[in-house]
């Protein structure tokens, strides 16, 4: 769905609390599937000072974004792509204008990204169980280095964006995730900000 407006909710979950909503979702959602995913995320660099990549990392401005290369494996199966967000309001990181295109190779795609000026910033890696859930896209994450965590998200336009926000704030209450445990940004944006303080220090 070209240009659509995706819609997020992220939490850090214990590993207690990451086994029973497993558990639970099993029983009550649909299953989607497992998958493991690798993926880079780039910045652009040719010849900018690290103060400017990094007020970009922040992402809070309306335009920011992150470009990303990733690579999902299901089984034998194998799906890569290219993603780029773009933020539409300042400093929301919960909901987005998206785009992705699949591609055949993540070396040649990362050499066209190198060459026109890109750098990798932050690489992870994850394994991700996919539900359908009360209308939503449920994912349980295990990501490495870091541990569990869960994403909700709606996929919408941009004038249903808040009724989206609301029904995903519903969704964790009913699954018992506190509202401490939500995380403003996103999963993805705490490591990069960790990435961007350990850059920033060296």
């Amino acid at each position: 769905m070209p240009g659509h407006q995706e819609t997020e909710k992220r939490a850090v979950l214990s590993r207690s609390q990451y086994n029973a909503i497993l558990k639970r979702l099993s029983l009550e959602a649909t299953y989607e599937g497992k998958k493991r995913i690798t993926e880079s995320y780039y910045y652009y660099k040719n010849g900018r000072s690290t103060k400017s990549i990094l007020n970009d990392i922040r992402m809070d401005e309306v335009g920011d974004y992150s470009l990303r290369l990733r690579e999902e494996a299901t089984g034998n199966k194998v799906e890569r792509t290219l993603n780029l967000k773009v933020i539409t309001a300042y400093g929301d990181h919960s909901s987005w204008q998206e785009r992705e295109v699949p591609i055949r190779s993540l070396g040649e795609m990362d050499y066209i990204l190198k060459a026109i000026g890109f750098c990798i910033f932050l690489s992870v890696k994850k394994t991700r169980q996919a539900f359908r859930f009360k209308g939503a896209s449920v994912l349980l994450e295990d990501i490495k280095g870091f541990g569990p965590a869960i994403e909700a998200e709606i996929i919408t336009t941009k004038k249903g964006a808040e009724a989206a926000k609301l029904e995903l704030k519903a969704l964790f209450m009913e699954l018992g995730i506190p509202e401490k445990q939500i995380v403003p940004k996103s999963i993805t944006n705490i490591l990069v900000q960790r990435e961007a303080k350990r850059m920033g220090s060296a």
